[in-house]
């Protein structure tokens, strides 16, 4: 997948930043391992699509790395097969990959 001419190309939304969209958009063409989820900050949540349940819960990358390595697939079309909600037993679970969305350092710097 050619990321870098859509990167070029990309019109976002106002109040998404660019350079963020590029990162996501070059790291869902490599591929995310548990490992890379780590160090990146990222959490991911899962939530059941099955009516009325609709149960959500942040999984524990660092248990889920132990479990199947550090370069295991982390990608939602890999391991979604594997989940079932733990509230009503359903098979029907979505991902959601969040960053890491902490204020940093920056905003103190520049008087924000």
């Amino acid at each position: 997948m050619a990321t870098a001419g859509l990167c070029s190309r990309l019109s976002v939304s106002p109040g998404l930043a660019p350079g963020f969209l590029c990162w996501l958009l070059h790291r869902i063409a490599k591929g995310w391992t548990f490992q890379s989820l780590i160090d990146e900050q990222m959490a991911v949540t899962a939530h059941c699509q099955t009516a009325p349940c609709h149960h959500r819960q942040v999984l524990d990358l660092v248990k889920l790395r132990d479990r199947f390595g550090p370069d295991a697939p982390a990608m939602e079309w890999d391991f979604k097969s594997k989940l079932k909600c733990s509230r009503c037993g359903g098979n029907k679970v979505g991902l959601i990959y969040t960053p890491d969305t902490s204020p940093t350092g920056y905003g103190k710097a520049k008087g924000g």
